[in-house]
């Protein structure tokens, strides 16, 4: 069974037009057109939504299991995408695309040929794709090739085998990057609504030093499985 999808990355601006291939998808910016083939709710949002250029992380995949409908397959793709941003050396507050909207077409078994759209709608629904957000983090080709490394070194992740700490540092990155945790945030599903200043340095230093733990621990299982 083939699977497609099209995940929005909230607070990924990508320098250029040229995207980058991380595993099973690529980031790209949808032409407006083409999203609202997937999402009609802002039809007549054609400018806003080329101002804030949203970022998506598509992909496709042939499942082998007919029991998987894909969308397991897709979030554990996308899950893994936002951990390896969220790797990053510089820390950024990049919210889950969970958060946000994930597009996913299936094959309907019952009828060959024909396709189905499905929408996973997060609480920011569709205003953070339309709108944007205030917090942005640009990502050119050199620092998409670190995100990629960390794609794949969490590719071979097995938290069953992991040095203690490294799944619930991971899970805390994920959780830090809401926007309810940022600092003196007014915060609201519509950005427009919210207001942003800056993380305090002790936050900052705190997301440092677990990106910095994160890394280590994973190299080093890494490694422990090459031996």
């Amino acid at each position: 069974m083939n699977v497609q999808w099209h995940a929005h990355l909230p607070g990924v601006v990508l320098d250029g037009d040229a995207g980058m291939r991380i595993g099973p998808g690529r980031l790209v910016h949808l032409p407006f057109t083409d999203w609202s083939k997937l999402d009609s709710t802002f039809s007549f949002n054609d400018r806003q939504y080329e101002e804030s250029r949203p970022v998506f992380y598509s992909g496709a995949a042939d499942l082998v299991d007919p029991s998987d409908l894909g969308e397991s397959h897709v979030l554990n793709c996308v899950s893994r995408l936002h951990t390896a941003f969220l790797l990053h050396p510089d820390a950024p507050l990049l919210p889950s695309p969970h958060m946000s909207v994930i597009y996913l077409q299936v094959e309907v078994s019952s009828l060959p040929g024909a396709v189905s759209w499905r929408r996973i709608i997060g609480p920011f629904e569709r205003e953070w794709i339309v709108f944007g957000s205030r917090v942005t983090y640009h990502f050119d080709d050199s620092q998409l090739a670190v995100v990629r490394s960390g794609y794949e070194a969490l590719e071979g992740f097995d938290a069953t085998r992991a040095f203690s700490g490294v799944e619930s540092s991971l899970r805390t990155l994920e959780v830090t990057t809401r926007p309810e945790f940022w600092w003196d945030v007014q915060y609201s599903p519509a950005p427009r609504m919210m207001t942003f200043r800056r993380e305090p340095d002790s936050f900052r230093r705190y997301t440092d030093s677990a990106v910095d733990s994160c890394m280590v621990n994973l190299e080093l299982q890494s490694s422990r499985r090459r031996t």
